[in-house]
């Protein structure tokens, strides 16, 4: 090799040695980003779904004592090497991924340890699923009936969790209030939503739906505040919300 080719080869070399260190940590942002993706779409698919990932349902997955722990697991370890990519080597791309994956991640292991101590944790996590839900596009009131039904059935046994991960929740004055407003919210302000649905096999699946968690929500409320009377709320003006959404 003459001299001129010599050096142009080792010009190339030498760049090519250069982009590397710049492409893997890119690499690892797309690699440790699919690696949650999957997470979400097999054990939190809410969360799927808030985020708008390909492939996500309108669900929510029983959480146990065991399926925090292996999540919380699992994020430490995440978190870990997300914090562990090399920013200033990420383009400016890969670094916005990697902001938006550490920030994503750390709002689920706040999330998780709030989920341990907090029942209305757990009110949460179900409405904000609904409402995500219902304001994902411009729904007409069956679909809005339709989408909704098989998240507020999921309360019963998302709930049952809660009383065995809380174990003894302290009752206060906050809390209670909590409570009462997501009732009011599963009894007043849901069911407006879906009145002028006229598919009746959907507005029933949601009435049932509503009514179910309703009772849910009345046995945490009872478990967490210590009080049965939250189990018979007085509606305003002596009309049920459920009875008008089933007109």
């Amino acid at each position: 090799m003459n001299g001129p080719l010599l050096a142009l080869a080792l010009m190339l070399a030498s760049a090519s040695a250069v982009a590397a260190p710049a492409a893997e940590p890119a690499a690892r942002v797309r690699a440790l980003t699919e690696r949650y993706r999957s997470h979400l779409l097999s054990h939190r698919p809410d969360l799927a779904m808030r985020w708008g990932l390909d492939g996500a349902r309108p669900a929510i997955a029983p959480l146990t004592e065991a399926t925090l722990e292996r999540d919380a697991r699992m994020l430490e370890g995440l978190a870990q090497d997300i914090a562990a990519v090399p920013v200033a080597q990420l383009d400016a791309e890969s670094a916005s991924l990697h902001r938006m994956l550490a920030g994503r991640v750390e709002d689920e292991a706040d999330q998780i340890r709030a989920l341990r101590h907090d029942a209305f944790a757990w009110v949460r996590l179900l409405r904000d699923a609904v409402e995500h839900a219902l304001s994902a596009g411009k729904r007409l009131p069956c679909d809005q009936a339709h989408v909704a039904a098989p998240l507020l059935r999921s309360a019963p046994e998302l709930w049952r969790g809660a009383l065995v991960v809380l174990r003894a929740p302290a009752p206060t004055p906050a809390l209670a209030e909590s409570l009462v407003a997501a009732r009011q919210w599963l009894r007043e302000a849901l069911p407006p939503r879906v009145l002028d649905c006229r598919d009746a096999l959907r507005l029933g699946a949601f009435v049932q739906a509503d009514s179910q968690a309703v009772m849910a929500l009345e046995s945490l409320a009872t478990f967490a505040l210590g009080d049965s009377a939250f189990a018979t709320p007085r509606v305003p003006h002596g009309r049920s919300p459920r009875g008008a959404a089933g007109r």
